[in-house]
Formats: C-alpha cells, structure tokens, sequence
C-alpha cells in the first residue's frame, strides 16, 4: 500500500513544493511549512462536498443557539466543520490579503480542528512566507493537490503523511523512527495482539478500546483499526493514544478526525509525567517507544509516584537506569490493563535488547522482569531481523505481555527467533535495509499460534528465566608484616596525625617502625594480631601511644594464602573480599509467585539446597573451603534469547580452509589460526586416550583424563576503571601502562600473544583515586565491549580500562593456554553472550561464568608450543601469499599501462 502509485505521484507533488522555499528556508525547515498545509488542504477537500450546507446552516443559526456546534458538525458529516466562505480556491482570489485571508480562513475552523493546525504553529510560517513573497505561490501548489477521499482514502492519506514525515526528518537530520514504526512491523505487531482473541472480535456489535501511550503519527491505531475491520467489518475499535512531539500529535489527531473517530482521545504531552488518560483500562495496548531515551526530566515525578504510591500507582515494580526509560512505558501500560476478572487485557511492544538483560539480580530492571514473569504475565517475545527500522540497524523485539493467558500458556513464556525473517529492500530508506514480507508475516503469526517448540520456537517455564545470586566467601588468612606502604598510610591516619601535634613530631613512622627504625620489627612476620600487639608494647619504651599500635596493626594486616585462619567473635570463619566470587544458581523448577519481598522464599529448604548443591559440585571440588553467605543471595531475572537459539558450529577442518586460501586471503589468518588453537585446546595435541562429550559449547569432546571448571576457580578475575578526567592532576605525570580499547589494534590479528607497551599511561595519582587495579606481568586481558572478543597477555605490571576483563593465573592455569582457549572460544562467546543495542558487549556475569578445559600443566606447556609452531607456519604462508598478491597486483597494473601504451603484443590475443 505505502508503495501504491496514489502515494507516489502525491508524495512526488507535494515533495516538489519544497523546490519553492529553498533559499528562503533551510532544507531542515521545509517540513514546517508542508506538514501542516497537507492537513490543512486535506480537511478542505474532505469539507468541500457538504461546504454549502454548513454556511447556510450557521447563517441561519447564528446567535440564535447557543452550542451551536453539534448541529454544524452534523451539517459537514464530519467531527469538525469551517463556517468561513473561503476555501483553498478562493483564497487565491485576493492576493494582496492572502496572509489575512488564511488566518481568517484558519480561525473558522471548529475548536478541534483548529487545536490541532495551531500545533504546527502554521502561524509563525505564513508570516514568514508572506515576507519571502513566497505564500501566493505555495497556496496556489497546494490548491492544485487533490486531496479528496474518493482519489486518496484515509488509509492512503496515512500512508502519504508518514512518506512525508520520513523524508522532512532524514533532511532535518532527526529520527524518523521516533515518528512512526514500519507498516509490515506493525501489522505483525497488531496479528500477535489479537491472535488469541479472532473468534471473540468476529462477533457481531463488538466494540473493543486500545491505548498507544506513544502513538507519533498514529500509524498503530490505524492499523490495528484497520486489521479489526478486515476481520469484522461490523467491530468497532475506539483507539486513543498520547504524544510528546506537537507536530507528530497534530497529525495523528488530524488522521483521527478524518477517519470519524473521536479525536479527543489523543492527548498531548508526556506519559510519564502528564499522564493523559488517568483511571482509564483498555483490552489492548501497543507501543513503539523511543529506544534508549533517558527520563531525567521526569526523574522527579516517576520516583515520588514509586515512592508513595507503590503498586497502586504505575512504578511500584522498580525504577530502570536514568538513560532507558523502556520499562517505563511497560509498566506505564500495565497500570492501564483491565483486570482478569472484567476479561483481562493484552499489549505488545517493540523493545531494543537491554530490557532482556541489562540489570544484575536486586536492580530496578531485574525486579521488574520479575514482576511481570512470576505474576505470569510474559506471554512472549519474539526476535526481529536487524536494520526494520528507519532510525536504527539495532536488533529490536516484540514483548506480548498479557493478564488473561489462555489455559495451555499458563506458567511458560514461548521464545520465537524471526531473525532470519527478512527480504532485502530493493532500496534502503534510512537505516532500514530490510522488510518482513505478508508470508513472512504469517509464517510468523502461525508460529505463535500453534505453540509448538521447533528449531525457531522454544517454550519455558517463568522460573526458567530466574536465577539465584549468590555470593560465595572463602575464609580469610592473614598474616602481619610491616611494609613502608603501611608506615605511609600510618603518618596520614588520624591517630598519628594527633599525636604529631604534641611531642611526638620529633618522629617519622619510618623512625619508628621501618628498616632502620629504632624498635627492630622490620620485616617480622605475626599470625594474629595480639602476638603483634605484645611484640610492639614490648619495645615501645613508653613513647608510642597504644592508638598509634592498633592504628598500624590494621594497616598491616594483608590476606595471605598461607597466613592464619581469622574467626569472629561466635567462632566463625571470616570472609576475605579478595577473593568473594558470585555464581549464578538456576531457580529450584518449581512454579514461583510473585511477591513484593522474597525473602521468605529464599530462606525456603528449596532455595537454600539449590545453592548448596551446586557449591557441592561446582565450586567445592576446586576451593573445598568455600561457602555461601544466604543473607546475600538476590533474584534475578533476565532473558537471554540469543544463548537458547545458539547452535555451535564447529571449526572448519584445516583441509578444508587450505582449499580456498588463494580465493579468501584477506579471511586465511583468522580461520586457520582459529582451527589451529581449537583442535589443540581440544586435544590434538594431548596425549592418547579416550575422549568424552566436553562441557564446554564451544568443544565437542575433550580427553577423558581433563578437568572442565569455572575459570574463577583457577584464576582471578578483575577489570579496570577509567579515573575521572575532570581532576587533571590524576592525569598528570603517568608513568603505569593502561590497556584500552585502542590495544585492539595490535590484538586484531592473533599474530602477539603479550603486550608491552600501551598508547596511553595512567598515574599513580589516577590509581589511587579509581577502581583500577595493577595487574601483574602475565595477567590474561580479554576486550569485552566495542572491538569485543580480543585477547592477548600483559608483558608487564599494566592497569585496564573498564573495557577489559582481567585474568590473573593461579597455580593450575598457564596464561598461555588461557589465552588459547579465549581465542579459541571466541565464535562462541559472541555468538552466545554477546548483547548489545548499538555494539556488541560481553557482561561481567556471562564472563564470571565462563568455563576452560584444564589439562595437567604439562599438557599444557605441550598444546601451547604445538599450537605456536603451527601458527608460526601459518603465519609465514599468509606472509607469502600477501607477497605474491603484491606481485600480481604489479603484473596487473604493468599489464594494463602495456596495453594502453601500443606496447602491447596483440597477435594471438583474441585466440
């Protein structure tokens, strides 16, 4: 329809009116005059066959009743009428009063009619136009663009206003997105939304209400108004909808008009704050709202309603980061569902991918997704093929959220993976490069509605999506030494700064307590602090203050593999932070229901045996001293759409890639480096013996005699931080090698296994002041958003960007073959992890949870040194190729200066 010849040759028309006002205005500006002289236009066409009758009417009536317009509106056959005897015609009659004749003209409009030109602020605009002497000209253009319902119908006109609105907003640089959504999505949208209910809206009289809570144009009332229709000619469907842009409210509400709805149900201004259709409920409700906008203008409002309203206003589930308001709007059209018991309500809306991930367990997005899963609301989601959309390449979503499931949907939430459900345009229209055809659509709505699982369809229980937060403590053991950084830290502490002030300035901690000191502790080792104490009263000669002991005694504390096991006072072990991890424990497959506090659930023997288990099989064969603090557990929820359709493909036989070398050069390093470092993690290169299924997704089968385990467990994990730039003195003098994403660079190829040196440096300032950390010389550094999946070791003591996941090796793990196995890995951990709405970014909780084979160290050493000389080889071929490319690349070009020179011999060339 949108590609109709009626919707060209007008769009073309009134696109060509443009050509009048450059110079006069910039292009960005050309949609301030043309949007609202196409509704202008429009309701005079529409108002022409019944023009008559009204002036006589009003003639006749005037001063006479007193609400007069009813009877007008009666007159024109339409929801709004025009009382003045001009009209687009007869404006161009009088050209030296045309800028009064048109607001004359304009003000004779009814009160709704008029509301909605006056948003377009077409006032301003023929002021100017009548400066520029431009005004005669643009109204005798569009006095000449037929514009009557029997040559264009409400339905085309919606299309031509979008067709417009896309073109005005790609010259103003805007997002024609946040306007209006593509017609195939929509109507996509709109089947889901009504699928469940066919046989209910087929019957005669129906009459069924639907809220768009950021309707832009409209487009999705007239859709769903129109696929409502198709399957009842006799339903009825009263849409309302609100709007925050006063052009785009302006439009949707002029479509209203023509269409014979009541177009008071469009409401300017912003949901959030203004909500415009308070205490209302509706059976269906759809949205496309903006993607990824920030609501710090409503911050106020949105949290004082959460706070003192609760659940019995709109965001009681919980507040989303400041710069995505999407669950917003989700709960926003939640608060306007019927309840089940007056038959419920369904809505859908279109989402990017951060509301099915972004949020750890206990944050505001987390709780939300919990809200609405274990209330059983989730009835779906479904995948869309990136590049839909004409703003954004972003992959988008469909959530079909509903009150009232049918029987067989109750307690699961179906996953349907569309992606591949696309036709490529023959001509890209901003960002959108691609469209759902009508049998796309429907193989899509048939999947939906038989409910059955297949390679494209997965069906879960809610609590599939729940998981378990856990944070896992090992004791703490720690030994007491003196070092010149806690003498440091002890002169800046308030104990000794007190003391300084009397007669103790004469010393210096170093004086006192250092190599040279004069009490001789230097370098002594204690297992508990009393011994320290005692050790320190002994010698202290009467001079050093007994707060000043203690103060250094907590300096010089410092967690130590082999240091002595700490208790509290009840006699239980204490925890050391250093190495506190968090596991992600899968929810006990029971059926859950939502409730504001779970802490009841948690304490459940359910709940406590689920972490339990899976410390008993999954950490404690590793770290048999590890326990899990429960008071700490949290829920989380998410959806991770992308890792339930993953299907691992294997690395291609080394065979099979040599083949085509010549015809792929540009590719040969990467994927003979990769089947290279994958069949020696998987072990080609490991001794004889049997093998078994791996653990891992990216392995098929690992020697029978190898470990498969949580790489937390072998290493530790860190990652980097960013000091603030505003304190120009942290930035000052740096002399700390800093990776960030501008490493990738050097990383890209595979050919370097460490880095040495970094384009930027950090101070030392800068890392007191930050969350970095200085790594040690062999740390194992994984890029994980941006440039993601790149990898390669620390050359020396170097700190990262927050960019980075950091691995530092304990005793069982080389780097090495870490840094193999990241490379290896990395097909899968993009194809399975990776999430992201503008770039692909791997979250710390999928690489907290990452899992490595773990030969015998000797293996190890072997599969390395195997792998290194096969890249090396492959190295040297890909140098050759490249060497002779260059070759025939310089034959080519001598070729083609022969030819062009007659130094070309030509005899035989034709045969």
């Amino acid at each position: 329809m949108s590609d109709s010849p009626t919707i060209r040759n007008h769009a073309a028309f009134i696109w060509s009116v443009a050509d009048l006002l450059r110079g006069d205005y910039k292009q960005s500006e050309y949609g301030k005059v043309i949007l609202p002289l196409v509704v202008l236009r429009r309701l005079d066409c529409v108002l022409d066959a019944t023009k008559a009758q009204v002036l006589a009417k009003h003639k006749s009536l005037a001063g006479k009743i007193e609400n007069i317009e009813p009877v007008l509106q009666a007159a024109a056959g339409q929801q709004f009428f025009n009382t003045s005897p001009l009209d687009f015609k007869r404006l161009l009659d009088d050209p030296t009063n045309l800028a009064d004749n048109v607001r004359a003209y304009i003000a004779a409009f009814s009160l709704a009619a008029r509301d909605v030109i006056e948003k377009f602020d077409l006032a301003t605009q023929i002021a100017k136009l009548d400066r520029a002497n431009l005004l005669f000209l643009v109204i005798s253009k569009f006095a000449d663009i037929d514009l009557h319902t029997d040559a264009v119908s409400n339905i085309e006109m919606g299309y031509l206003y979008e067709e417009l609105i896309r073109r005005f907003s790609e010259l103003s640089n805007e997002t024609a997105g946040e306007h209006f959504t593509p017609r195939e999505v929509v109507r996509l949208m709109v089947n889901l939304l009504f699928i469940e209910d066919e046989n209910v809206l087929t019957k005669p009289g129906t009459v069924r209400t639907l809220l768009d809570p950021a309707c832009g144009t409209g487009g999705m009332l007239s859709v769903a108004e129109d696929h409502l229709r198709q399957l009842n000619p006799a339903a009825r469907l009263e849409v309302f909808g609100q709007e925050l842009n006063a052009e785009t409210f302006a439009i949707c509400r002029s479509d209203l008009m023509l269409k014979g709805q009541d177009a008071s149900h469009i409401v300017l201004g912003n949901s959030f704050s203004e909500d415009g259709h308070a205490d209302s409920k509706f059976d269906y409700l759809l949205a496309n709202p903006p993607f990824g906008v920030e609501w710090k203008k409503v911050e106020g409002v949105v949290k004082t309603e959460a706070e003192t309203k609760g659940l019995a206003g709109r965001f009681g589930a919980g507040t989303p980061r400041i710069n995505d308001g999407s669950f917003l709007f989700l709960q926003h059209m939640v608060s306007k569902m019927k309840p089940a018991e007056e038959g419920g309500s369904r809505l859908a809306i279109v989402f990017n991918g951060s509301p099915l991930f972004t949020g750890a367990a206990g944050s505001g997005e987390s709780e939300i997704r919990r809200w609405i899963i274990e209330n059983d609301w989730l009835e779906a989601v479904v995948a869309l093929p990136d590049s839909l959309f004409y703003n954004t390449a972003i992959s988008t979503y469909f959530w079909i959220v509903t009150n009232r499931k049918s029987k067989q949907r109750r307690g699961k939430v179906q996953l349907i993976d569309a992606r591949e459900s696309f036709v490529k345009m023959r001509r890209s229209l901003g960002e959108k490069r691609k469209e759902i055809s009508a049998d796309q659509i429907e193989e899509i709505t048939r999947r939906y509605g038989d409910f059955t699982e297949n390679d494209n369809v997965k069906i879960f229980p809610n609590e599939t999506f729940g998981y378990l937060r856990v944070t896992v403590e090992r004791p703490l053991r720690v030994r007491w030494r003196i070092t010149d950084d806690a003498l440091v830290a002890l002169e800046k502490s308030k104990p000794w700064r007190k003391w300084a002030e009397g007669p103790g300035s004469r010393f210096t901690a170093s004086g006192v307590y250092g190599a040279d000191g004069s009490l001789g502790h230097w370098g002594q080792t204690w297992d508990n602090a009393d011994d320290m104490q005692n050790a320190l009263c002994e010698n202290m000669g009467g001079g050093v203050p007994i707060e000043i002991i203690r103060e250094l005694i907590k300096l010089c504390a410092t967690s130590d593999p082999d240091g002595v096991l700490q208790f509290d006072k009840k006699g239980n072990p204490l925890p050391d932070p250093d190495v506190r991890d968090n596991e992600n424990v899968a929810l006990p497959s029971m059926p859950v229901t939502w409730v504001a506090d779970p802490t009841e659930r948690l304490a459940t023997i359910e709940y406590r045996n689920a972490v339990e288990d899976y410390l008993r099989t999954e950490v404690q064969p590793y770290v048999p001293d590890a326990w899990a603090d429960h008071d700490k557990t949290r829920i989380g929820y998410e959806i991770p759409l992308t890792r339930h359709f993953y299907r691992y493909v294997p690395p291609r036989p080394l065979a099979e890639i040599d083949s085509e070398i010549k015809a792929l050069e540009a590719e040969i390093q990467r994927l003979l480096a990769q089947s290279v470092m994958s069949t020696a993690v998987g072990g080609g290169s490991a001794r004889g013996g049997s093998f078994r299924p791996a653990e891992c997704s990216w392995l098929e089968a690992v020697p029978s005699h190898w470990r498969e385990v949580k790489l937390t467990l072998v290493s530790k994990l860190g990652s980097g931080h960013t000091p603030s730039r505003q304190h120009q003195e942290w930035w000052e003098n740096p002399t700390i090698p800093w990776i960030t994403t501008g490493e990738v660079a050097q990383m890209r190829s595979d050919q370097i296994e460490f880095i040495t040196e970094t384009r930027e440096m950090i101070s030392e300032l800068g890392m007191a002041n930050s969350s970095a950390t200085l790594h040690p010389a062999g740390t194992v550094v994984l890029c994980r958003t941006a440039s993601a999946g790149y990898s390669a070791i620390m050359g020396r003591a170097m700190a990262t960007s927050q960019d980075f996941a950091t691995w530092t090796c304990g005793p069982l793990l080389r780097p090495r073959f870490l840094l193999l196995c990241l490379r290896a890995m990395r097909q899968d951990l993009l194809g399975r992890l990776a999430m992201g709405s503008t770039h692909q970014t791997i979250y710390m909780p999928d690489i907290e949870s990452l899992r490595v084979p773990l030969p015998p160290l000797d293996e190890q050493d072997r599969i390395v040194e195997s792998a290194h000389r096969g890249l090396v080889a492959l190295d040297a071929t890909v140098t050759k190729l490249r060497a002779q490319m260059t070759l025939l690349l310089e034959h080519r070009h001598a070729l083609t200066l022969a030819a062009v020179t007659g130094g070309l011999e030509l005899q035989g060339v034709a045969g």
